[in-house]
């Protein structure tokens, strides 16, 4: 009489795939248990390090962009929040001195004169 194994191996003998609990060659498998393992700004090489601590209001721009559609942005934002985080974005919102910053204006010096907005 056959075991169970036997009868497995039987039958899957000729499909083209790896026998259960086998790791397919390729890339490393992400980590389910890191709740990190997802975030958009995971490079695992730290190479969005300027865009998200950069001054340039294109920069930030993007970074926000890209922690829109994150799906440990709030994970990020409530940590950068309780760490007092000086500096960057962090969960989509822009931090400055330990701050959520609601908006960055450019450099320089601002005009004299508030220019009117024209509204329709």
């Amino acid at each position: 009489m056959k075991g169970d194994g036997d009868v497995l191996a039987e039958i899957t003998s000729h499909l083209p795939i790896s026998p259960v609990g086998a790791v397919p060659p390729g890339p490393p498998l992400v980590d389910r248990a890191d709740p990190w393992a997802d975030a958009r700004c995971r490079d695992g090489q730290s190479g969005m390090l300027e865009l998200f601590f950069s001054d340039q209001l294109e920069d930030i721009a993007q970074a926000k962009a890209l922690c829109s559609d994150c799906p440990v942005a709030a994970l990020c934002l409530d940590g950068a929040i309780e760490r007092h985080e000086p500096a960057g974005v962090w969960g989509g919102q822009l931090f400055a001195d330990g701050q959520v910053l609601a908006f960055k204006r450019k450099r320089g010096r601002p005009p004299k004169n508030a220019q009117t907005q024209l509204t329709a």
